[in-house]
Formats: C-alpha cells, sequence, structure tokens
C-alpha cells in the first residue's frame, strides 16, 4: 500500500447516482468513520458502485480522477477497474460555468 505524504488528498467519502435503463435510480453512497486508512474500504465500494454503468459524470472530474487515480496507484488489486472508472468521467464543471448562473454564486463556481 502506498504512504500518505503531506498536503495529499485523502477521499473519504462519496455519493453515486446510478441511473438504471428504466429510469430508476440507485443510491450508492459512504463516509469513513474511524482512525483507520479510509481509501481501501471506498475504493472497494466506488468499484462496486460504478462497475456496470458506461458513463460517470463528476463536477470537477479533473479532482476526482486524480483522487482515483492516487488510490490505483496505492491498490493495486483494484488499480484496473479505478483506472476504468477515470477513463469513463465526464466534467459537469463546464456545463455550469458556460450556461448556468446565478447572483449568489458571487463570481465562484466552487
Amino acid at each position: 500500500m502506498e504512504r500518505l505524504h503531506p498536503y495529499d488528498n485523502v477521499p473519504v467519502q462519496f455519493s453515486c447516482h446510478v441511473q438504471q435503463c428504466d429510469g430508476s435510480v440507485t443510491l450508492h453512497e459512504w463516509l469513513a468513520d474511524g482512525p483507520e486508512d479510509p481509501r481501501p474500504e471506498l475504493a472497494k465500494r466506488l468499484v462496486n458502485a460504478c462497475k456496470d454503468v458506461q458513463t460517470v459524470v463528476a463536477y470537477n472530474a479533473g479532482f476526482e480522477k486524480k483522487c482515483i487515480e492516487q488510490m490505483a496507484d496505492a491498490f493495486p488489486s483494484l488499480a484496473e477497474p479505478l483506472r476504468n472508472i477515470a477513463a469513463r468521467l465526464v466534467d459537469l464543471l463546464p456545463v455550469v460555468r458556460n450556461h448556468l448562473y446565478h447572483p449568489d454564486f458571487a463570481g465562484s463556481f466552487s
């Protein structure tokens, strides 16, 4: 397992809504609890949640991709499915930046 370094991102939660062909939605979510490294369990659950999906939509996909790729480096047994998820990411941030604005955003999209 890869060791963490100062300033490394450590993912501690995820929420994944999977839309089925019939239009129904299945929610997969996980939040770390306790002092253990949350990445192994998060990685397993993320792979399970995304195993049957074609496209993974994320807001600020660059950040999400980096976290997923770091977990792939840290956990060789899950590297292939994690890299597969990272390759299927589609970024929603440009869509929001280019087509949505509200004064309460105060110029920020974070």
